[in-house]
C-alpha cells in the first residue's frame, strides 16, 4: 500500500528520529516495523545500512519511537513516507524558515547532532561510534573534536564571567 506523500509532517518525524539515533537519511528512507526488535535491554533496529552495508544494531531511545507517524501500513513498508533527499531538505529547509531559525539545516546535521549530544553527554567514543554505525572510530573522533572546542568555549566564557 503506498501512502501519498503529505507535506512536512513525515520529514519532520524522520528528522527528529535522525536527531535521536543518528540514523542516515538513505536508512531512514528505508527501515520499517519489521526492523525493530526487542530484546531483555530494549528496543533496537537491525539493519543493512544502506552507505556501507554493514550490519547495525543500534538501540532506539523512546522518544524517537514516539516520532514514527501513526498510520496504517505492514510491517515491511517504510516507518516513513519520504521522498529523495533534495527534496526532503528542501522542505526540511522550509519549516526551519518558518520557525525563523536562520541557520542552513539538512539531514545530515540531525546525525551530527545525535553525535554530538551522545558525546556531550559523556558516553564513550567507541559506543557513539558503534550507535552510528561507523566503521572506524576515526571518523567518531571528529565530533570528540566539535565536543572539545566547546568546552574550552565554556571554560573560556566562564573567565568572562569572573573576569580573571
Amino acid at each position: 500500500m503506498s501512502v501519498p506523500y503529505n507535506g512536512v509532517r513525515d520529514i519532520k518525524a524522520a528528522f527528529l528520529f535522525s536527531c535521536f539515533t543518528g540514523l542516515r537519511y538513505s536508512d531512514l528512507q528505508r527501515i520499517t516495523l519489521a526492523d525493530l526488535h526487542k530484546d531483555t535491554i530494549g528496543t533496537y533496529l537491525d539493519i543493512s545500512m544502506v552507505k556501507t552495508k554493514e550490519k547495525l544494531k543500534a538501540y532506539v531511545p523512546t522518544v524517537a519511537l514516539s516520532m514514527v507517524p501513526e498510520r496504517e501500513r505492514t510491517d515491511n513498508e517504510p516507518m516513513f513516507n519520504l521522498p529523495k533527499n533534495d527534496y526532503a531538505n528542501v522542505c526540511l529547509r522550509r519549516w526551519i524558515e518558518s520557525a525563523q531559525i536562520d541557520k542552513t539545516i539538512t539531514f545530515h546535521l540531525a546525525r551530527h547532532t545525535a553525535a554530538t549530544l551522545l558525546l556531550s553527554s559523556g558516553l564513550p567514543l567507541a559506543v557513539v561510534s558503534k550507535q552510528l554505525g561507523h566503521l572506524k572510530i576515526s571518523t567518531t573522533e571528529i565530533y570528540a573534536k566539535i565536543v572539545d572546542e566547546a568546552q574550552v568555549e565554556a571554560a573560556k566564557t566562564m573567565d568572562n564571567i569572573i573576569h580573571v
